[in-house]
């Protein structure tokens, strides 16, 4: 049975570029923190590469075009999901919005969880309708909502995303916001200096709650990854990961002989027994059906090994005929094979005259 655990840890980051050519250690360090910090589930947004890995995690599939930067899900081996499609395809037809939404399994129900990006040159619009799908679907969307200034209700904003965000969730008094009191993008120079919280959630999900863990300083981006605290109404399903079990090898059972070695038993069997009798003839019973299976399972041998006469010789001079033949040295493949034919002969020869 998969295991249960009571929520989920979720972190949100803006790669900026995670090329694993041009930049080799990035891949690394983001996996050294996503053990750390045991995240369940990470939002990465603006990967600039059409896919990425990170040992112990499933990325969700995410299109990769001229004009994308790259957003997606990295979902833990050990949840149990499922790709939203519907809310996926609705979030991206919203001109300048990037999402990909999953639907996490739970004992009675699903829940969704999605990864958000817009474009910093896109309309309010965009935000209003993208929020709007979220808060009608129960949606928690995680990622760069590119709001510029403070994110709460009396947050002084400088751009036109951050007022509309505002004003959505002032009409739907049951949203959740989840931003961190602390800046989470950086932008160094002589043109633009500033910084900023940009960084953080919006769900419409009554039932869950979503708590600020902490901003961490640990990748090298000017978007400083945050971890949450996802609480679902029902904890998630979780897979026990365990080595499978050693594969049994099927062994082909001789089916006349099988029943030859149980001809006696069927007779005993129906001879009338006393009640003290019955443990003793229940575990005779086991025993030769044991011993039945045994001698009639042939040993997994392959065909040229059962010859009587078959020894070491034989197995070596085969096995370089293989490899010359994959090596396709014709000259030497047809020179062992001579070989093999004629120490073949012999040994059959020598074995008939005993």
């Amino acid at each position: 049975m998969p295991g249960l655990h009571p929520d989920l840890t979720i972190m949100s980051w803006n790669a900026r570029s995670a090329d694993p050519f041009a930049q080799p250690s990035r891949l690394a360090q983001l996996s050294e923190t996503l053990a750390d910090h045991k995240v369940d589930i990470l939002s990465i947004q603006e990967i600039r590469f059409p896919s990425i890995h990170v040992k112990g995690f499933v990325t969700v599939p995410f299109p990769f075009t001229r004009g994308s930067q790259g957003t997606t899900l990295l979902v833990h081996e050990s949840l149990a999901w499922k790709k939203s499609t519907r809310l996926t395809r609705l979030l991206r037809h919203i001109p300048g919005i990037e999402a990909q939404i999953i639907d996490i399994f739970t004992p009675s129900t699903t829940f969704s969880v999605g990864a958000f990006y817009i474009h910093p040159s896109s309309p309010a619009e965009s935000l209003r309708q993208a929020l709007l799908i979220a808060m009608e679907n129960g949606l928690s969307l995680y990622g760069d909502f590119d709001a510029k200034g403070q994110f709460n209700l009396q947050g002084d904003h400088s751009n036109g995303l951050g007022r509309m965000a505002n004003k959505i969730v002032l009409e739907f008094p049951t949203s959740q916001i989840a931003f961190p009191d602390v800046p989470t993008f950086f932008r160094p120079g002589d043109v633009e200096d500033y910084e900023t919280t940009l960084d953080g959630a919006i769900s419409g999900d009554l039932q869950a709650d979503i708590i600020v863990l902490r901003v961490l300083d640990e990748l090298d981006s000017d978007h400083n990854p945050v971890l949450f605290q996802h609480l679902p109404p029902s904890p998630p399903l979780r897979l026990n990961l365990v080595a499978s079990p050693p594969k049994f090898k099927v062994s082909l059972v001789n089916t006349p002989t099988f029943h030859k070695e149980l001809s006696g038993l069927e007779r005993l069997i129906k001879l009338p027994r006393r009640p003290q009798e019955l443990d003793a003839l229940a575990n005779f019973t086991a025993e030769s059906l044991r011993t039945a299976t045994s001698r009639s399972t042939a040993s997994p041998q392959s065909k040229a090994s059962r010859l009587p006469f078959w020894d070491d010789e034989l197995q070596s001079l085969r096995k370089a005929k293989i490899r010359a033949r994959r090596r396709r040295d014709h000259q030497e493949y047809r020179k062992l094979a001579r070989s093999f034919k004629h120490c073949l002969r012999a040994k059959k020869k020598t074995w008939q005259a005993r």
